[in-house]
């Protein structure tokens, strides 16, 4: 289990100081939200923001894209997952939010700075569960979980 200071909710409805960038902060180091643009000067936009914010690390969970190799070239200093999955309401069996959740608390624990932006495509559904199984992981109830990534993310369906 992380450090308290992971497990501290925003106080929801705050868009964590982004203007460009779908992004929000449901604790104080782990958002949530959509995909850069397709554009690639608003997306390096968006991603400069990101880096400004303070993220050092990006889970993507589309199967459908990457922008690994953007993020790569423009901030090569933010770690990357690909972690892919779906967007079609199958099973996820547990040993995908297991991996998942290993991922950002060892990239976590291993810098008191670190932060981490979990994204899908439109930031509804595959981020929310995500960010979901993050919240258990760290030691946060169930409702509370909910309650935190529902303020902070009114789109999200979980």
């Amino acid at each position: 289990m992380s450090d308290e200071a992971d497990t501290m909710v925003t106080d929801g409805g705050d868009a964590g100081g982004f203007t460009d960038a779908d992004a929000v902060f449901v604790t104080d180091r782990v958002a949530l939200g959509a995909d850069l643009a397709a554009n690639f000067r608003r997306a390096q936009t968006q991603l400069a923001e990101l880096v400004d914010a303070g993220i050092t690390h990006i889970v993507d969970l589309r199967s459908e894209w990457s922008d690994e190799a953007l993020v790569g070239a423009w901030a090569p200093q933010v770690a990357y997952l690909h972690h892919r999955v779906d967007d079609a309401g199958q099973f996820i069996p547990p040993a995908w939010f297991e991996a998942l959740a290993q991922w950002v608390r060892e990239a976590l624990d291993s810098d008191p700075e670190a932060k981490v932006f979990v994204h899908c495509h439109m930031g509804v559904n595959r981020a929310p569960s995500a960010v979901l199984a993050i919240l258990l992981d760290q030691g946060v109830g169930l409702r509370d979980a909910l309650n935190a990534i529902r303020d902070a993310r009114p789109v999200a369906v979980i």
